[in-house]
């Protein structure tokens, strides 16, 4: 097993923001930095959420201690060392899978652990002690009290190790940011309920609400969307969860400055710390605008062409071959990231694609493969670059205002 090796300029950035720190103030280990690709920018924004623990518990075959947590009253990411004693032997180098079976956060009044979820990842093997970066996330907080982190019983492959497990106890202290809103109807009914934090998006519906789903991977799903102050989409992720209750853990931490509003299953709630909308605020109709004057800014006029809403239109407009192909040909996918607009010339038969990518908005002109066979479902010929890429600084687009539900109304009449 390799050791992540943490880079020069990493561990130089974060000893310089620990320096220039308020006094007692958490920063945030590199190791964690590491692993959730966090920046100097992103830690300080995190760092109501960040605790050192500094919490052992020494037995016979093995010595737990945890580090640092990192999150807020339902989630905490833990960093812990798990240090085996010598007579437990482990594989050498990439020879066999070893880990814990066991690995449970709790209240120590807790009977048993609530209903949650733990990812953990392996993150160092220094001799005989390993680095373990775990999340934990559960859908109501934490209880009042200490909390009981547990880990052992270790296996290698079918072979027991140790049976023994260690646990630390300590008092919560993180204050990460937790978002909570209603899903409502056109009628103004409440339908459901939306979480968001720096690390996941969770929403559940009612047994009335009508969910807008897509097909992804085959499997019809609720869409999810985080929105900026313009309406333009990112993808939040792949979803996990069933019925009326889903949840999607982002890879990276999100930075909450940049989302307005959430849409899940077709509904939009105004959510965030962004730039604030109005409540009649019309997502669509200024998403609409934003890539309207984004479009005029590569010198089309919009008038001239069909606008198709990527998410919310194109299953209407491709086959399911042409819309993966339309991924593949922009170098895109399904998971988190940025959606697509499209403007067609419907005389040519020209498709233009639309997409943020980081500081630069992309123009794609896209053409349907005129020699693709009748029967071909080989979907990355589906679609031929028909001019070449072109770029756009973001910052040469001026941002509209948001349009409301009143101001799209009187525009339609």
């Amino acid at each position: 097993m390799k050791r992540i090796l943490l880079s020069l300029s990493l561990l130089l950035l974060l000893a310089l923001a620990a320096g220039c720190s308020a006094q007692g103030e958490a920063q945030l280990d590199p190791t964690m930095a590491q692993q959730l690709q966090i920046d100097e920018a992103m830690a300080a924004t995190l760092a109501p959420g960040i605790q050192d623990v500094d919490v052992t518990d020494r037995g016979t075959d093995l010595t737990l201690h945890v580090r640092q947590t990192l999150g807020n009253d339902r989630e905490l990411y833990v960093l812990y060392d798990v240090t085996l004693a010598g007579t437990v032997i482990l594989p050498d180098g990439e020879e066999g899978w070893f880990g814990p079976q066991t690995v449970t956060l709790q209240g120590v009044e807790e009977s048993t652990a609530h209903s949650g979820s733990v990812q953990t990842a392996f993150l160092d093997k220094e001799r005989q002690t390993i680095t373990y970066l775990s999340y934990f996330s559960r859908g109501i907080p934490w209880p009042a009290g200490d909390l009981r982190l547990s880990v052992g019983d270790f296996v290698s492959d079918a072979t027991s190790l140790t049976q023994e497990v260690a646990q630390v106890t300590w008092t919560p202290e993180n204050q990460g940011t937790v978002l909570e809103g209603t899903v409502q109807n056109p009628a103004g009914e409440a339908v459901g309920s939306v979480t968001l934090t720096p690390f996941s998006l969770s929403y559940a519906f009612t047994e009335g609400a009508h969910l807008e789903l897509e097909e992804i991977n085959g499997m019809a799903l609720p869409n999810a969307y985080l929105l900026d102050s313009q309406g333009m989409a990112r993808r939040a992720g792949s979803a996990s969860g069933g019925g009326k209750n889903w949840s999607t853990t982002f890879r990276t931490p999100l930075d909450l400055t940049t989302v307005s509003a959430v849409e899940v299953a077709g509904y939009v709630v105004p959510l965030g710390q962004g730039t604030a909308v109005p409540e009649n605020w019309d997502a669509q109709a200024t998403e609409r605008a934003a890539w309207d004057r984004v479009f005029f800014s590569f010198g089309f006029d919009p008038g001239d062409y069909t606008y198709v809403n990527y998410r919310a239109e194109r299953m209407e407009v491709f086959s399911q071959e042409e819309i993966l192909g339309l991924l593949w040909t922009l170098q895109t996918g399904m998971a988190e990231g940025d959606q697509p607009v499209l403007y067609r010339d419907e005389g040519k038969d020209l498709w233009y694609a639309l997409l943020r990518q980081g500081e630069n908005y992309h123009l794609y002109t896209l053409q349907p493969n005129p020699d693709l066979p009748a029967d071909s479902t080989e979907v990355t010929q589906f679609w031929v670059l028909a001019e070449p890429e072109r770029t756009l600084p973001v910052e040469k687009v001026p941002a509209v205002e948001p349009v409301t539900v009143t101001a799209a109304e009187e525009s339609e009449a």
